[in-house]
């Protein structure tokens, strides 16, 4: 078989905010008038679940929230990662596969 240690199960919670500069906004065909500032702001919640289902086979799971605010709209959209794992698929060789980002775009405003 082989010589590697056994998985546990595992649980991870996690959380991405991520905050930009003011930024101001101003009409490029005007003499420079300023018609606001606003701060865009991402934020990203994540839980995450893996665990063996055999000894020479591993599942995974991700799930994400994501929201996204820029002035005054606001988006939201949801992410799921899955993946796998073969330990010993032949001799030496584990094999891996991963899905990543399934699910909808963020979308702000009626764009």
């Amino acid at each position: 078989m082989h010589n590697k240690p056994p998985v546990r199960t595992r649980a991870n919670l996690g959380q991405r905010v991520h905050t930009g500069r003011t930024q101001t906004r101003s009409n490029p065909l005007a003499t420079v008038r300023e018609l606001g500032t606003f701060s865009p702001n991402d934020a990203a919640f994540a839980l995450a679940y893996a665990r063996p289902v055999r000894s020479d086979i591993n599942l995974g799971l991700s799930l994400r929230i994501l929201q996204r605010n820029i002035d005054d709209k606001n988006g939201y959209a949801g992410s799921i990662d899955l993946g796998g794992q073969w330990l010993d698929l032949l001799r030496g060789l584990d094999f891996g596969i991963v899905a990543r980002n399934l699910g909808s775009a963020v979308t702000v405003g009626s764009t």
